[in-house]
């Protein structure tokens, strides 16, 4: 997650605070201050990142959802993640963004925590003490606003959930924008058209199906933020020949894997291979069509999996040559 996007985000839900709208929702918590009691904020996130496992959590710190924004001493997190991190058994989230929002006079911090190796599990203070009890350790859940000792029923969602997600690896990255007539300098309207080499890696021998539904592509750009939906992607195995645009220059099953196959609404993985992704976005109007840098984000969810697959990448505008008479300009991955 980039540090605009949270930054984003953070704004987002101070707007939300001031208009009485719902701020809170599965990934995210307000809090007014920075929380002093390490092993009650470890046991919430540990709740946090358990019940949304694979996903982002975001802590906003110095909002309150009652009173609105009313700011924290930033400088204080270095020593408060610290605690919290050793109130945790062998591993705790990874703290993958924090930053500083300033809102006139006030700063908040934002913090973003990755749950993708979750379960995680916290110790029990009161082990040992009087009447502490003989359980040395917990693993917390979430449920509304509260957290309260994981049941098995949660265990195997995490779990299960986890071994239908496959590894997937960005080979390369390609986005570029057309026109829906050759160039010129007249008003036309513009589309942008991604395509991606995926190496996708199945963690167990079961089958797994993507439905090309259960996909979303988002493209952001840096100009202004602005964030472009595409349609349902399509997925399929590498071919011998392939084109950008969709065109066979090869007979449509020559497939080079033998472990991926597609079907026109799903994508079937047998075991290890490549996978090509193509979206298009919805038109555009000429004067974003040629940001120098663009953010694609792309969220996959396997048949009967209760989280997705989410991976996102910066494209920088090159200088290649065009050599389609529609296209209007060219992105790749940052090498």
């Amino acid at each position: 997650m980039r540090p605009i996007d949270l930054e984003a985000i953070a704004l987002r839900l101070v707007d939300a605070v001031r208009s009485g709208q719902p701020s809170e929702d599965a990934t995210i918590e307000l809090k007014a201050e920075w929380p002093s009691d390490a092993n009650r904020t470890a046991r919430q996130l540990a709740g946090h990142c358990n019940a949304v496992p694979g996903g982002i959590v975001k802590w906003i710190i110095g909002l309150d959802e009652e009173r609105g924004p009313v700011g924290v001493v930033a400088n204080e997190w270095s020593d408060w993640w610290r605690g919290i991190q050793a109130e945790f058994d062998e591993l705790s989230p990874d703290l993958v963004r924090m930053i500083t929002v300033p809102l006139g006079e006030q700063t908040l911090v934002a913090c973003a925590f990755s749950a993708e190796r979750a379960p995680f599990v916290v110790k029990n203070s009161a082990y040992g003490s009087v009447n502490g009890g003989r359980v040395s350790l917990e693993i917390p859940w979430r449920e509304a606003n509260a957290t309260r000792s994981a049941r098995r029923s949660d265990l195997i969602r995490i779990l299960a959930d986890q071994i239908q997600l496959p590894g997937v690896e960005v080979r390369d990255a390609y986005l570029c924008s057309r026109s829906e007539e050759p160039r010129s300098d007249d008003q036309h309207e513009y589309y942008f058209r991604l395509r991606l080499d995926l190496y996708v890696t199945p963690r167990s021998r079961e089958q797994i199906v993507i439905p090309f539904h259960n996909c979303e592509v988002t493209l952001q750009s840096n100009a202004d933020s602005s964030l472009i939906l595409c349609a349902t992607p399509t997925l399929h195995p590498r071919r011998r020949k392939y084109s950008l645009y969709n065109t066979p220059v090869a007979p449509t099953d020559d497939n080079l894997s033998r472990t991926i196959d597609s079907t026109q609404t799903e994508l079937i993985i047998s075991g290890p291979g490549l996978v090509q992704l193509t979206a298009n976005s919805q038109l555009l109007s000429d004067h974003s069509c040629a940001p120098h840098e663009i953010t694609f984000a792309v969220a996959m969810t396997p048949a009967n999996a209760g989280c997705s697959v989410s991976m996102a990448e910066r494209l920088i505008r090159t200088s290649d040559e065009l050599t389609d008479p529609k296209d209007c300009a060219i992105w790749r991955a940052i090498s």
